[in-house]
């Protein structure tokens, strides 16, 4: 999930479809989490993609500095959150949230909200840093916000 999270956050967001494609194939690993399914299905096309050497060495050097910076600041602090049951509220509003983000191309770059939300909530299962949760609530609220103003809900 983090690391589709973090291609909706990116750049590539502006490019038509980015964010529909990540926010459905967020959905479904959501709905496969939320089943309880031992291993992660993605299609084909998705589970079959490679990545050059030379481009993943780039892309690792380039992020050494930032991930070390939030290594330091990530680590298990209030993990009951990041467990079933209490993961599975997150797990439906990322899940639903995904299947929002298509719409969210309308206006650009507004799935990155929603990608930072989906970001949070993967980190913070990774590291089991049930504080990220609370900040992901946060961002929420955000959305939330970004939804009434949008579209007049709420």
């Amino acid at each position: 999930m983090l690391v589709f999270a973090l291609v909706a956050i990116s750049p590539a967001s502006v490019v038509p479809g980015v964010t529909s494609a990540v926010g459905l194939i967020e959905a479904m690993l959501a709905a496969q989490m939320i089943m309880g399914r031992p291993h992660l299905w993605l299609p084909g096309f998705i589970a079959q993609r490679g990545v050059a050497g030379a481009r993943l060495g780039t892309a690792v050097g380039w992020l050494r500095k930032p991930i070390s910076f939030i290594d330091r600041i990530l680590r298990p602090r209030l993990s009951f959150m990041t467990e079933k049951p209490w993961i599975l509220p997150w797990l439906i509003v990322v899940f639903c949230l995904g299947l929002i983000m298509p719409f969210m191309e309308l206006i650009p770059t507004s799935g990155t909200i929603i990608a930072t939300f989906i970001a949070l909530v993967a980190a913070a299962m990774l590291t089991r840093d049930g504080l990220l949760l609370v900040l992901a609530a946060g961002v929420l609220a955000l959305i939330a916000w970004v939804l009434r103003w949008f579209i007049g809900i709420f």
